[in-house]
């Protein structure tokens, strides 16, 4: 008896640990199959020209706003004049759809960005929503 529970719980042990290593990992590290995840992902885009359904709008671009993608999930928008910083959850639908989401308990909004063009230098991109019909557009540079 004493040696089936001594068995049970380092099976029990090992499989906590298995799990904890391999499935509970957060990193959004760029997926091979994805060749714009390793473009976006660990880089910081400063935003260059923005359009408003199709209107331009230099504010965004007066403001000096920039997307930081992180290898660990999280999309941090800033701006300068006045200091503003933004915290979301991001995730790749596909290799030209992100998701991103408010660092909430309850986020009642979704986002998209649907990638339109990413380089080395350049990415290029359309931020829809759940809630309305606006469709922002981005031209960015990586810093």
């Amino acid at each position: 008896m004493f040696r089936f529970i001594t068995i049970s719980i380092y099976v029990i042990c090992s499989l906590a640990l298995v799990v904890s290593v391999t499935g509970c990992s957060r990193s959004r590290l760029p997926d091979i199959q994805n060749p714009n995840s390793a473009l976006i992902i660990g880089s910081r885009w400063k935003v260059e020209r923005y359009e408003l359904n199709g209107v331009a709008d230099s504010l965004p671009v007066l403001q000096q706003a920039v997307f930081d993608f992180r290898e660990n999930g999280q999309l941090i928008y800033t701006h300068e004049s006045p200091a503003y910083k933004d915290l979301f959850n991001y995730s790749f639908l596909n290799d030209s759809l992100l998701r991103f989401r408010k660092d909430a308990p309850v986020s009642l909004v979704d986002y998209f960005i649907e990638v339109i063009r990413v380089t080395d230098t350049d990415f290029e991109f359309r931020v829809t929503d759940s809630y309305s019909s606006e469709k922002e557009h981005y031209s960015t540079r990586r810093l």
